[in-house]
């Protein structure tokens, strides 16, 4: 490390010192003053969960932690959210949405205007969360990737009341802000402090883990982001009339990175008029919107967004569950180590994966090694229309994909063991309330 390096980080630890002491003495006034709490259980397993996308959200992340709580007492997690897009109305647990903050748009912007205001709201957001911690008596924080500030303004908090710090990283924390270079520099800031202050670091997969390790010297734990229901089927769907059109179904988010392979996808329907190919999009996507990214055409259809109950009662109807992922350098870096929240949904649905991603990322490497999705590792339509047709049309390679699929399901990819390795990082008393959504049941959803 450089002379200038060292004093830069030198100063970054001074200035995140003094903003500790500085909450430490606003909480305490705070509290001082008779502003408790007496709702609510004590600190000996009561936690906050700080995201910007949170339950009821329709987001992975949202999902995810969704899935998570819902396997909790309610009471035992507040839900504290940096968006004020989230409807704490609707949320199963208590949810506190955070007030505006000055200058929310300097973020990303360059200057050292922009940076003090991010210091700022740093800050300003770490106080409030230790307000929140105190008046709701929490024992620990788990601070989510997806805000540049909540995790920087988790770990004042947290160092300011003592309390444990998990960093759970649904993304690179600091590659997720590589397309905009200010953002991206304050994150090479910050990161080294919050991995020196938080007791675990969080990952969904092997690939985020090693690069997190690389960067910082820990060891990250891993946990899957878990499927929709522990109820995974013995044995993969039955095969449908292969007089049927073959129905290759999309649920989620439709965006930046996954476009091309989409477009992709839609050109390969050239070549494979005998298998009658159909593309179901569920997303929250204007239709309109993605006609304008060339995802439309004959076969193409595009429904409204669908809750996760029926989210996986569509993915059961398929003949074909797909994710896909954009091969530009843009993205590559979030790419390369993204973990798709659908992905635990996918392997339990009994219907074969195909996957178009490029080499070396995470679903590209899980589904090959374990040998449970058809994947393709270029953007070729030819390539993918072969991939389709082997999986409408070899029923042997199919069963097995889907054998294996389900097999990693229920082995890594349940939310019963990912809560309990949660609250295991945060030192916390488990109290897991098993869910018994029933197969049958799931897919009757309507």
């Amino acid at each position: 490390m450089s002379t200038a390096a060292r004093a830069k980080a030198a100063v970054s630890r001074l200035a995140a010192a003094v903003a500790v002491v500085v909450i430490r003495v606003a909480t305490s006034g705070r509290w001082l003053l008779g502003q408790r709490s007496t709702e609510g259980g004590g600190a000996d397993d009561r936690f906050a969960v700080v995201s910007h996308a949170v339950p009821p959200m329709w987001s992975g992340q949202a999902m995810v932690l969704e899935r998570l709580l819902g396997m909790l007492p309610a009471e035992q997690a507040v839900v504290i959210a940096s968006s004020r897009a989230a409807p704490a109305d609707l949320a199963r647990n208590t949810t506190v949405t955070l007030p505006s903050e000055p200058c929310e748009a300097r973020w990303s912007q360059p200057g050292w205007w922009a940076t003090l205001t991010v210091l700022y709201r740093c800050v300003l957001r770490g106080w409030r969360i230790a307000l929140i911690l105190r008046r709701e008596r929490c024992g620990g924080v788990v601070a989510c990737t997806g805000d540049l500030i909540d995790l920087p303004a988790s770990m004042l908090a947290c160092r300011a009341l003592r309390l444990p710090l998990v960093a759970y990283y649904f993304d690179d924390y600091v590659a997720q802000w590589s397309w905009a270079p200010a953002a991206f520099a304050r994150s090479q800031q910050f990161e080294p402090m919050i991995l020196q202050t938080a007791r675990h670091v969080l990952v969904p997969n092997e690939r985020l883990a090693a690069r997190v390790a690389q960067r910082s010297g820990t060891r990250p734990m891993i946990i899957r982001n878990p499927a929709w229901t522990d109820e995974v089927p013995e044995l993969p769907q039955a095969a449908g009339d292969p007089r049927a059109p073959c129905r290759i179904v999309y649920t989620g988010a439709v965006y930046h990175v996954n476009y091309a392979a989409f477009r992709c996808l839609i050109a390969s329907f050239a070549e494979l008029a005998d298998v009658q190919p159909e593309l179901h999009l569920y997303t929250a996507q204007d239709p309109g919107q993605l006609a304008e990214e060339g995802i439309h055409g004959p076969g193409v259809e595009v429904f409204a967004h669908v809750d996760p109950g029926k989210a996986w009662a569509r993915q059961r109807e398929a003949s074909i569950v797909f994710m896909g992922f954009a091969f530009d350098d843009g993205v590559a870096a979030i790419v390369q180590t993204s973990a798709p929240g659908k992905l635990g949904d996918y392997l339990a649905s009994g219907v074969p994966i195909l996957a178009l991603a490029p080499p070396g990322s995470f679903l590209i490497d899980y589904l090959s090694e374990h040998a449970c999705g058809e994947v393709v590792e270029r953007l070729d339509p030819h390539a993918v229309a072969l991939a389709i047709r082997r999986l409408a049309g070899d029923a042997g390679r199919r069963e097995t994909l889907v054998t294996n699929a389900l097999a990693s399901a229920r082995r890594e990819f349940a939310a019963s063991v990912a809560v309990k390795e949660l609250l295991n990082a945060l030192g916390l008393e488990s109290r897991v309330e098993p869910r018994h959504e029933a197969i049958e049941q799931g897919a009757e959803i309507e």
